[in-house]
């Protein structure tokens, strides 16, 4: 997925390909290069702003080392939207110590989730079938002082757009 201004195409290819052409519905031509390291033709370009979120194709231009030319349809979808979020947390008070399960419903493009509280390590919430949401587990640190925290649940699609929500959390501390 792209977004606007975001510039990345990458195609895979059989090996007797020696060149990639890209041409877009927007009047782009542009060569593609091949990443040896990664087996796979890459290029940027820029997605003009006015493009609608949606799906488009492409066409590739492909010459193999014989010098035959192929013409092949490739999709791309601009995607400018970042993921909505609801999250939601099992309890809005815990202590120090505890497991505090994290539920999200965000968007189906959505690739990673993370949560991030101060003092603990972030935690990958994860898609759970039987719960219908992504879920993750974050234990509170067992020195962490009585106070009130917040929670950042962040989200990443793929065309890389992201976006966050933040949760309080009330933990009450152990004994000093």
């Amino acid at each position: 997925m792209i977004r606007p201004g975001d510039p990345v195409l990458r195609v895979r290819t059989d090996s007797s390909i020696r060149s990639v052409v890209a041409v877009f519905p927007f009047g782009l031509v542009k060569a593609m290069t091949y990443l040896s390291s990664e087996d796979i033709w890459e290029m940027r370009f820029l997605a003009p702003v006015t493009m609608d979120d949606g799906q488009y194709q492409c066409r590739l231009i492909l010459t193999d080392a014989d010098g035959r030319v192929y013409e092949e349809p490739k999709a791309f979808t601009i995607d400018s939207r970042p993921p909505r979020l609801q999250a939601r947390l099992s309890q809005t008070t815990a202590h120090a110590g505890d497991e505090v399960t994290i539920t999200v419903n965000a968007d189906q493009d959505t690739r990673r989730i993370i949560a991030r509280m101060y003092g603990a390590q972030p935690v990958p919430i994860v898609w759970d079938a039987q719960a219908k949401a992504s879920v993750g587990r974050l234990r509170i640190p067992s020195g962490l002082p009585s106070g009130i925290y917040n929670m950042t649940i962040l989200a990443e699609d793929y065309a890389h757009n992201s976006s966050s929500v933040d949760l309080e959390l009330e933990i009450i501390g152990g004994p000093p």
